[in-house]
């Protein structure tokens, strides 16, 4: 796995987090977007996914913990992709763990984000599927 900064990419799609079920992982790399955390999933079928949060005013979203070995996913066909949360009891105001879980025949590959708010703004990681821009 490496660890990059890339670009917010133009033609992004938010799906449900689900839509890793069937895929065979072939690649997971964790990145920097505009200094948020991420991580970009590829599939056998060279299809992308984003894992991120764009920060807004008055609030901070980050991946906290990767819970499991990247081994255990990549290479593998996804056959449970779900997502979980929790009121974070360490949040000054209001705050979110958001935990997504990959598991494969292999293994399980838990993510846990941590997002703190006023209230008022999305505390949880967001999950695109990239969509190639045509020109």
């Amino acid at each position: 796995m490496s660890t990059e900064t890339m670009r917010w990419p133009s033609g992004t799609g938010s799906i449900d987090f689900s839509e890793l079920e069937g895929k065979k992982i072939t690649a997971v790399e964790m990145f920097t977007v505009e200094d948020n955390d991420g991580l970009l999933f590829t599939d056998s079928n060279g299809q992308q996914y984003l894992m991120t949060h764009r920060q807004d005013c008055c609030e901070s979203v980050y991946l906290a913990d990767v819970v499991g070995d990247w081994d255990d996913i990549v290479g593998d066909t996804v056959i449970s992709a779900v997502c979980t949360f929790q009121d974070s009891p360490d949040a000054s105001e209001s705050g979110t763990w958001s935990f997504y879980s990959i598991v494969t025949f292999k293994g399980c590959v838990t993510l846990r984000w941590n997002g703190e708010s006023n209230g008022y703004y999305s505390e949880e990681a967001g999950f695109y599927k990239i969509v190639p821009d045509r020109d």
